[in-house]
C-alpha cells in the first residue's frame, strides 16, 4: 500500500517530534551511570508536577537521590511521561556510586530559568519508596519548593515572597478593589503572622509586616485576594 505524502509528512513529523524530546539535555544533575543494577522510576504528565505551585516548564530537571545526597538518576522534564533510571551502587566496587537496597529514595528539582535547586515531595502510586533492583516505582504526586536562605532575592516565578529571620515580606498586585488577608503558620500549625483588610483598592502592595522573629524551619503561607487562593510553602536556612 502506497503512502500518501500527507500521511508521510505527518510521521516524519511525528518521528522527529520524539526524536527531539528524547535527546532533550539533561545538563544538571550528574550522576554514575552502568554501575550492574537499577531500577525505575516513572514520572507521567498526569500528576502535573510542580514547582512552589506552579507547573515545571520544559528543561526542568528531576534528580533522584540517596538517604546521603549522592545524585544517583535524573531526567528532564518535557511535558510528556518520563522514565529516568535510578541507579544501584556497584558492589564490585569500593566507592559507593549509587543507592542500596533498601535506602529511601529523596528527590529534587532543578529550576532551569531561576538556576536553582528544590528538595520535592513525592508520593506513589506503586513501588517506592525505596531503592530496589529492577523496582519500578510510579510517582503519584510530585511537589518541590524553593528554600529560601536568608534574605532572598524575590522569586523568578510570580508572586514574590521573602523569609528571612526578620519576618516575612512580599508584593502583590491588586487590579480589583477585593478583601485580602495573609496568614503565616509554622509546622505546628501556630499563626505566627496575621493581616487582613476588608477591602483593598487596585495597587502595588509591597508588604513588609513586623512578625516575630522566625526561626530556621519550614513555614505556609496562606494568602487569599477576593476569589484568589494560593498556598505555599517556605523554608528558612539561617
Amino acid at each position: 500500500m502506497r503512502i500518501s505524502n500527507l500521511l508521510r509528512s505527518f510521521l516524519l513529523a511525528f518521528l522527529l517530534t520524539v526524536l527531539a524530546v528524547e535527546l532533550q539535555a539533561q545538563t544538571h544533575f550528574t550522576f554514575a551511570i552502568s554501575t550492574g543494577n537499577n531500577m525505575t522510576v516513572l514520572v507521567q504528565s498526569a500528576i502535573n508536577p510542580v514547582l512552589d505551585d506552579l507547573p515545571l516548564a520544559n528543561g526542568d530537571e528531576i534528580g533522584i537521590f540517596s538517604p546521603a545526597g549522592l545524585c544517583i538518576g535524573a531526567g528532564v522534564w518535557t511535558g510528556a511521561n518520563i522514565a529516568p533510571t535510578a541507579w544501584g551502587d556497584n558492589d564490585l566496587t569500593t566507592l559507593t556510586d549509587g543507592a542500596k537496597v533498601g535506602e529511601l529514595l529523596a528527590y529534587r528539582v532543578w529550576d532551569a530559568s531561576a538556576g536553582k535547586e528544590a528538595p520535592a515531595e513525592v508520593t506513589y502510586t506503586s513501588g517506592g519508596p525505596d531503592y530496589a533492583v529492577d523496582g519500578i516505582a510510579i510517582l503519584a504526586s510530585l511537589s518541590a519548593t524553593t528554600l529560601i536562605t536568608g534574605i532572598s532575592e524575590p522569586q523568578s516565578r510570580p508572586f514574590p515572597v521573602q523569609l528571612s529571620g526578620n519576618g516575612l515580606s512580599m508584593s502583590y498586585n491588586l487590579t480589583n478593589s477585593v478583601p485580602v488577608s495573609v496568614y503565616l503558620y509554622d509546622v505546628t500549625g501556630k499563626v505566627v503572622y496575621h493581616s487582613s483588610h476588608a477591602m483593598q483598592v487596585p495597587g502595588q502592595y509591597l508588604l513588609v509586616p513586623g512578625a516575630p522573629t522566625l526561626a530556621s524551619g519550614r513555614y505556609v503561607l496562606r494568602f487569599t485576594a477576593g476569589d484568589i487562593k494560593i498556598n505555599r510553602c517556605l523554608s528558612l536556612i539561617r
